[in-house]
């Protein structure tokens, strides 16, 4: 069984897509005690927890009263940078930074551009061929190449489908079906 805490203060980032960032994060009451000590002790119970949220290049910040949680997900904007602070926060006192987190940046929402002029390493072909072999296709049956017929599909296309048609499934294990003999009731 996973313990509950850690007992280490961190605040961590991980993206789970361009539109949407995971935040979870352990603070320990000696992290927070010592951030309290410079404030009367009957003032303490004024701060609460929060979270700010902070995109590169944008001065305005969102502040979350996170109460006891541990983890945020927040919605993100493609080919962003983010970042967090946990914070004490009191409307007397103001803000108090207690942890930062990593710097993460969030993917393109879009499909990246093929680069014309890199040239695919040896190793790389060789790999992608013998892959290609395990797989049982041909290698020539997966090469692009230029449309061609009067429906506009690709000799790819046709070779595949042909690749298809003359491929044999592996066998499958036969699956039994059990039947009750007898009725519980």
């Amino acid at each position: 069984m996973l313990p509950h805490r850690y007992g280490m203060d961190r605040l961590h980032l991980m993206i789970q897509s361009p539109f949407q960032v995971f935040a979870y994060w352990e603070v320990t009451v000696e992290r927070i005690q010592e951030a309290l000590e410079e404030f009367p002790k009957e003032d303490h119970g004024s701060f609460h927890v929060a979270l700010k949220w902070i995109e590169d290049g944008q001065s305005q910040l969102q502040t979350l009263d996170s109460g006891a949680a541990s983890e945020w997900w927040f919605e993100s904007r493609p080919r962003t940078r983010y970042r967090a602070e946990l914070c004490l926060h009191s409307e007397e006192f103001g803000t108090i930074a207690l942890l930062n987190s990593n710097d993460v940046e969030t993917p393109s929402d879009s499909m990246a551009h093929i680069a014309e002029d890199i040239e695919e390493p040896n190793e790389a072909t060789e790999l992608l061929s013998r892959l290609v072999q395990l797989t049982g296709l041909k290698q020539d049956s997966i090469q692009l190449e230029e449309a061609s017929g009067s429906r506009g599909e690709t000799q790819t296309g046709r070779q595949i489908r042909a690749e298809k048609e003359n491929y044999l499934e592996p066998e499958r294990p036969k699956v039994e079906t059990i039947r009750p003999t007898s009725s519980f009731w």
